[in-house]
């Protein structure tokens, strides 16, 4: 969506990462002090994990598969979490 190169059911999969995140962490896991730094730590991928509860690993690897960068390499059905 930042980069306008249309989009289509797999950023929903790609929202879900960022509740989940929020959900055990209580922020958002991109963060930028401006609008084109904060763009750039999403399409860098470049994820805050400081503060990520230790014990939610299985919780990490999902929210990891499911905000990769590419949307082709990127969880997107139901059946492919596990």
């Amino acid at each position: 969506v930042i980069l306008r190169q249309g989009y289509g059911k797999a950023v929903d999969w790609w929202s879900l990462g960022i509740i989940l995140y929020e959900f055990l962490v209580g922020i958002p896991p991109f963060t930028g002090q401006t609008a084109d730094e904060l763009f750039s730590n999403v399409i860098g991928g470049d994820i805050d994990w400081q503060g990520f509860p230790i014990e939610e690993e299985h919780g990490r690897n999902l929210i990891e598969q499911l905000l990769i960068s590419n949307p082709s390499e990127r969880l997107q059905t139901a059946e492919q979490i596990r």
